[in-house]
């Protein structure tokens, strides 16, 4: 997986609107209805009760939910229809059915008295002593690689307002070119006579057959390195250059697995990723990159030692690469 690490801005304190200016001045004189006056000297919760509930509250509005939206969660997030977070699930709920939902732009609110909502933010994006990525790290892996991110970067403000801007890994020009080149395969490789696993198989192999692995983006991955004009971490590569490094090849067959209909997710460790595909009733590893190895003598091959096979098996053929944390892939 290759994208840009999560970014949470530091709260900035907004600009006091001006006409909130004289009520304060009058230290906002409430008249209760039993007659007592109260007189409110905290000037500070009062702009932030103000903001939280005539001014944010009003301003939420949910974007059009994108085509790619998959219905399906995995790990522990889940869908939401209320962008009022009150503790750290609601907030990873909210960011992720905002990613899920192909958002690029969104706004949400902490509840007025949600305190450690700023503190949470920062914990769901950093390691905690047992994880060396923060959770939402992990959002990649169970939505539409189309509404995947490459960038994704938070900012709170001081009344308890969350701005997210995301930047997705593919452009709409890359999604147009990449559905033709699936359309196609689907129509000249593809019919209803085959069985599901015939369908994939052949998906599998004509991915690989049309693929070679970058060994160039794959050593500068490694050392942090960036090449311009390069694809191969993405799908779009494979469909312009013929070329792609772990990420490529799993985007693409996720992708088809989707125009299936065949629930999926990506599976990732630290160096590595592929497809976890529910099939014949459970749940199953598939590894294009590791079918496509790279042989000394520069022949193409295709192999199938990583083609739908269960965990323990993935982990006979390789414990290294292939060890991901089951916290995070508990279908697997």
């Amino acid at each position: 997986m290759d994208f840009e690490i999560i970014e949470i801005e530091e709260p900035k304190k907004e600009k006091k609107k001006n006409i909130f200016k004289p009520l304060i001045k009058l230290l906002l004189t409430l008249t209760l209805f039993s007659g007592i006056v109260l007189t409110v000297y905290n000037y500070e919760e009062i702009f932030k009760y103000i903001a939280y509930n005539f001014i944010y509250k009003h301003e939420i509005e949910n974007p059009p939910i994108t085509t790619y939206q998959k219905e399906e969660t995995y790990f522990e997030f889940t869908l939401v229809d209320k962008f009022i977070a009150e503790n750290k699930q609601d907030l990873a709920n909210i960011i992720f059915t905002a990613i899920n939902n192909g958002w690029t732009e969104f706004s949400f609110l902490c509840e007025y008295n949600y305190d450690e909502c700023q503190e949470d933010l920062t914990e769901l994006v950093t390691p905690d002593e047992n994880e060396k990525e923060g959770v939402l790290n992990y959002i990649n892996n169970f939505v539409h690689p189309y509404n995947s991110f490459d960038r994704l970067s938070l900012s709170m403000n001081s009344y308890g307002k969350v701005s997210i801007r995301i930047t997705p890994i593919y452009t709409a020009e890359q999604i147009r070119i990449i559905d033709a080149w699936v359309d196609d395969v689907l129509a000249t490789k593809i019919n209803n006579n085959m069985t599901l696993r015939n369908k994939l198989k052949t998906i599998h192999d004509h991915i690989i057959d049309n693929t070679k692995y970058d060994r160039v983006r794959a050593e500068a991955i490694k050392v942090g390195a960036k090449i311009d004009d390069n694809y191969s971490h993405s799908a779009f590569g494979i469909i312009r250059d013929g070329k792609a490094v772990c990420g490529g090849y799993t985007d693409l067959m996720a992708i088809f697995l989707e125009r299936l209909g065949v629930p999926n997710y990506k599976v990732s460790t630290e160096d590595h990723v592929w497809n976890l595909v529910f099939f014949d009733n459970q749940w199953l590893h598939m590894d294009l990159t590791w079918n496509d190895p790279v042989m000394p003598d520069g022949r193409d091959v295709i192999q199938h030692k990583f083609f739908l096979i269960t965990t323990a098996q993935l982990h006979k053929e390789d414990d290294t690469q292939h060890n991901f944390n089951p916290i995070y892939f508990k279908e697997a």
